[in-house]
């Protein structure tokens, strides 16, 4: 795998602190509610709950202003509280909730590797965002060659939360994070790696504001896209963007949505075929960038 991070990402320094990763960057659209929230995350969580050093923490509303309590359990060892967070989840008291692994098995928990949503006030439980985001990430070994146990688990975490709670947007890509990241809210080594293969700091799902834009929006051209009916529509329909980018593959995402791969996988070598494959779909989505 260490020439395959290597040509994808030669523009970018190597270092001894990086941590590399496939990253799944999502926006919900909140309006459905906290049950469908629930939902939702309960099916997110599924691909991580096979690894026993999954730890789960939880921010949680308290009945006293500008309070909150703290929740940490083992997934594996406390299945129950796994259940009872999604609850809770449900009933709109979660603040926030980080699931990661020890160093051993993602090489850098410190790094992140985690699923977080946002939706809620500490002030009002009964409020939720109307754009909640979550961040999964993927070990890279699960895309080697020969391997789709990563593709089916990312395809199968977009279609189920699809069937529960509707998109507003979302990518996954090859990641990359460091000991020190950018600016909050502006991904400088995807910038610097649009136009060939794509790497993501996947550090711009922060700020309500821009999961917002990513209504009528996209950030850019990645490895997989997902794109709302909005953004269908602008594209002139499934067929006509199928026939511009000619993407590897195409799936349709209730309600109107899609799910676009552009590759076979997102570990790829920086060819000409590939960075032709990213350069097509990069032209077709210009009419929706954001």
């Amino acid at each position: 795998m260490g020439s395959v991070l290597s040509s994808t990402n030669r523009s970018t320094r190597r270092t001894l602190d990086e941590v590399w990763f496939v990253g799944l960057s999502l926006v919900l659209d909140g309006q459905k509610g906290w049950q469908a929230l629930a939902s939702a995350l309960h099916s997110a969580l599924q691909p991580l709950n096979s690894w026993p050093t999954l730890q789960i923490s939880l921010h949680l509303a308290t009945e006293k202003p500008g309070r909150t309590e703290e929740r940490k359990f083992h997934a594996q060892s406390q299945r129950n509280a796994v259940e009872e967070a999604i609850r809770e989840i449900a009933e709109g008291r979660v603040i926030s909730l980080h699931a990661r692994t020890h160093r051993g098995e993602w090489e850098s928990a410190r790094k992140g590797h985690w699923l977080w949503c946002g939706p809620g006030s500490p002030f009002d439980a009964g409020w939720i965002d109307p754009e909640v985001s979550l961040l999964l990430t993927f070990p890279c070994h699960l895309f080697d060659a020969g391997s789709q146990a990563g593709v089916e688990s990312v395809g199968k975490v977009v279609t189920e939360i699809a069937d529960r709670m509707p998109f507003v947007y979302g990518y996954g890509n090859l990641g990359r994070w460091d000991s020190h990241p950018g600016t909050h809210g502006i991904d400088r080594l995807y910038a610097e790696t649009a136009h060939s293969i794509p790497v993501s700091a996947f550090d711009d799902y922060i700020g309500s504001g821009r999961r917002r834009e990513y209504r009528h929006g996209v950030k850019g051209a990645f490895w997989l896209n997902i794109l709302n009916s909005y953004h269908v529509e602008a594209l002139g329909g499934v067929e006509r963007f199928r026939f511009k980018a000619q993407p590897y593959e195409i799936d349709q995402l209730a309600p109107g949505g899609i799910m676009v791969l552009v590759t076979p996988s997102p570990l790829v070598q920086d060819t000409t075929e590939n960075r032709q494959a990213y350069a097509r779909l990069f032209k077709a989505l210009k009419p929706v960038f954001g």
